[in-house]
């Protein structure tokens, strides 16, 4: 029965982040109907350091990409992918975790032998985006997604393209048809260069499937916030003279990184 199933690549993105790379990896593959022998499991590792590395070489992956060093989520997604040999590609960074329905990358597999437009299937409700056309599949609802786009036709922002980086399934041609990730740039500007590239072409769409958002991010929980993670450490400074300064000046050092994160 498992042979005939189509082969997915399930790439999974790493660096410095072993312990949300193994829930990420062991939700998905307890919870998931998928056969493991129709899996093929690549890990993309971006150059994590070796007390990292320890931890992931006790998971179980078919192909092993380890860089030397850290090149960048866009080189490290375009290495994943071009690896692998699957018909799909599901795409998962290493803090989200399985939590919904057990079938959900077979109906997404089936969605997607059904419907040839549609190139990649996100994981996730976008309500903030309007829907191109609402189809029917199996009693399921798949909404093509349409870009919000200015007067020239150009996305401006980070979440106005139908693309999202949260985890998605798509064809093994998909990057062929909107070409690959754009290197050495922040995420944020790596993401909004694939929103406008899959804005650009007409030969495939981005939908979601009503009830498909099945997986919860984790890794806000493990990011470096001193208002919580480090609330008593940081009682203790404030004892010291000058601690309060040195607190304030910490947190504002934190807002500024993080805002940089997301800034293009």
């Amino acid at each position: 029965m498992s042979g005939a199933l189509p082969k997915v690549s399930v790439v999974f993105l790493t660096y410095n982040r072993a312990h949300t790379l193994v829930a990420t990896y062991e939700t998905l593959l307890a919870l998931m109907d998928y056969p493991r022998d129709r899996l093929e499991l690549i890990l993309s590792d971006d150059g994590s350091d070796a007390r990292n590395k320890r931890i992931i070489e006790r998971l179980d992956f078919d192909r092993w990409l380890i860089s030397k060093t850290n090149a960048g989520l866009g080189a490290s997604s375009n290495k994943g992918i071009r690896a692998a040999s699957g018909d799909f590609i599901l795409q998962m960074q290493d803090d989200w975790i399985l939590t919904g329905r057990r079938d959900f990358l077979r109906k997404a597999v089936e969605v997607l032998q059904s419907m040839p437009d549609i190139g990649m299937i996100l994981f996730r409700d976008r309500p903030e985006l309007p829907v191109r056309e609402r189809r029917q599949f199996g009693g399921l609802a798949v909404d093509l997604l349409l870009d919000r786009v200015n007067a020239k036709g150009v996305i401006m922002r980070v979440g106005d393209g139908a693309y999202s980086d949260n985890p998605h399934l798509k064809r093994r041609d998909f990057h062929q048809i909107v070409g690959q990730y754009a290197e050495g740039v922040p995420m944020a500007k790596m993401e909004l260069e694939m929103q406008k590239q899959v804005c650009a072409q007409t030969t495939y769409r981005v939908a979601t499937i009503g009830g498909m958002n099945v997986f919860k991010h984790i890794g806000d929980r493990f990011s470096f916030d001193p208002a919580k993670r480090f609330a008593p450490k940081l009682d203790l400074i404030r004892q010291f003279p000058g601690g309060p300064m040195v607190v304030d000046l910490a947190r504002i050092i934190y807002r500024k990184a993080r805002k940089s994160r997301t800034d293009v």
